[in-house]
């Protein structure tokens, strides 16, 4: 399980840009990296496009996604973080909790206004979800 994701000042920002270019609507990507026992660093922002359109969900484009795993995997660095914005919180929605169970990773949400964040992970043996300390260097 996921403890703790280091996050670069740099992946930050271009992760809040994303954000920001997206508004209204939900923006979507993921963080590739290294993972270590309970500790992940991202080291590579993939923004991919929600094809939701949608200030409420995101739905990543498929072919993108598929790329992005491809790109890591050539990398040689593991996917260590979904990450995406919500309008008015920075807590799981209903939606998000149902694909936290399939996608095992950290869920990074930031508001959208604010670009306040918080981490998650699930633990799939109980469905329980945990918050991830973030650490930015």
């Amino acid at each position: 399980m996921i403890l703790t994701l280091i996050l670069s000042n740099k992946i930050l920002e271009i992760i809040k840009q994303h954000i920001l270019e997206s508004k209204p609507y939900e923006a979507c990507g993921l963080i590739i990296g290294l993972i270590k026992d309970s500790i992940a660093e991202g080291k590579e922002v993939l923004r991919i496009k929600n094809v939701q359109i949608s200030h409420i969900e995101f739905l990543m484009e498929p072919t993108e996604l598929c790329d992005a795993y491809l790109y890591a995997e050539k990398k040689g660095l593991d996917v260590v973080a979904v990450y995406h914005s919500h309008p008015n919180s920075t807590k799981p929605s209903a939606l998000d909790i149902r694909n936290m169970k399939l996608n095992p990773y950290v869920w990074l949400i930031f508001n959208m206004h604010t670009l306040e964040f918080e981490g998650f992970y699930m633990d799939y043996t109980t469905e329980k979800i945990f918050p991830v300390e973030i650490k930015i260097l």
